[in-house]
């Protein structure tokens, strides 16, 4: 199936006519659960990073979050939450 993540309110999905060209191609039940970031140095100040995580107000998954000087940019962290298993070439990974 085809699959994108929302960037505003509406954005019009229910138009036959929308281009979803550059949409990714998922599995059904996989995909992009929530969005990582890190890890981070060890004896980071967890408060201020969560302090800082929290005052955004809307994440920028192009944009990276700065931590005691260094970049860190988003990352998806994907998994089913029925199968929790996948294969890839293969091998049974486990996720999560």
């Amino acid at each position: 199936m085809k699959y994108a993540e929302e960037t505003t309110p509406d954005p019009g999905w229910q138009d036959p006519s929308i281009d979803d060209c550059k949409w990714q191609t998922v599995s059904v039940s996989y995909g992009t659960q929530f969005w990582k970031l890190g890890p981070v140095p060890s004896g980071s100040d967890s408060s201020a990073i969560e302090a800082e995580l929290a005052s955004l107000e809307q994440i920028d998954i192009e944009k990276p979050v700065e931590i005691q000087g260094r970049k860190y940019f988003w990352k998806p962290y994907e998994f089913s939450w029925r199968w929790v298993l996948r294969m890839i070439r293969g091998t049974k990974v486990i996720m999560g």
